[in-house]
């Protein structure tokens, strides 16, 4: 930030709008504002301790180390937002466990040797859907579009219920349509404007089999969705241009005016099986 030149770029893989910041007004928020100072100071710390950390990955660790430094981190990133449960539970029956626990080989081969594991995922509403609420025209002339203007006091109340109920699934009436040739006053991306809650339940029934001490096999049963959650689409198919007007605007996944069409953003409840023979 403070560097007269910098001594990297900056790439976008999509179109984007940059806004240029001079580094002396930079400066002067971080003087006048402790608060922002302090904020930009923890931000490099945190930014060099990473560093710090891939440098001794690059450097001092095996590939197999590596790979699972890099795994570990995407799965830290991502539990900042989502809550992801898995694990594999040994049932505790058959010989050898706790319950039903008499008999041979053919108890064994009954009654023991079962597994139930499954993955659960819940997540709350990402910003992952539309950068804004839009609006015709272009008054800028960049290619950029326009975005709507918000109305004062007017709570946004995003209500994905409402999809159920034909309604639009957030308050319009908090923003308004600038015109063609006025640039509206409304953020690039409006962190009221969350997609729905995400929850979705995979389990996994296994079984083992013994047929000796060269001959075994396995039995998996794989579930995904298992209580057939229905997901609502989300902003990705939700009109956000305001100049779309009543009836359009708002609606997600919209057939015609004021009608939304049927609209499922996971897979209904499927499964699989596999039976597998080693020897």
């Amino acid at each position: 930030l403070f560097l007269a030149e910098s001594d990297h770029n900056v790439q976008m893989l999509t179109r984007g709008i940059v806004a240029e910041v001079p580094r002396l007004a930079i400066e002067d928020l971080v003087l006048g504002h402790p608060e922002v100072g302090r904020a930009i100071l923890i931000t490099t710390l945190v930014e060099a301790s990473i560093f710090r950390e891939w440098a001794v990955n690059i450097g001092q660790r095996d590939s197999r180390t590596r790979i699972a430094h890099l795994l570990c981190e995407f799965a830290y990133r991502l539990s900042s937002e989502h809550l992801n449960h898995n694990g594999v539970y040994e049932l505790p029956i058959g010989p050898g466990k706790p319950f039903l626990n008499h008999g041979g080989t053919l108890a064994k081969n009954l009654v023991g040797g079962w597994q139930i594991s499954g993955i659960l995922t819940y997540a709350t509403g990402s910003l992952s859907g539309p950068p804004g609420i839009k609006a015709n025209g272009d008054p800028l002339g960049s290619g950029a579009g326009n975005r709507a203007d918000i109305v004062s006091g007017i709570p946004i109340s995003v209500n994905w219920q409402n999809y159920h109920r034909g309604l639009p699934v957030f308050n319009i009436a908090a923003f308004s349509d600038p015109g063609q040739w006025t640039l509206g006053d409304s953020s690039r991306v409006v962190g009221a404007l969350r997609n729905p809650f995400n929850e979705n339940e995979n389990i996994s029934l296994g079984k083992h089999f013994y047929f000796g001490e060269r001959v075994s096999a396995e039995l998996r049963m794989e579930f995904f969705n298992i209580f057939n959650r229905a997901q609502i689409c989300g902003f990705s198919n939700t009109s956000t241009n305001v100049s779309d007007g009543a009836g359009v605007f708002g609606y997600d996944n919209i057939q015609s005016p004021g009608v939304p069409a049927p609209c499922q953003g996971n897979t209904p409840r499927h499964g699989q099986a596999f039976f597998k023979v080693t020897f």
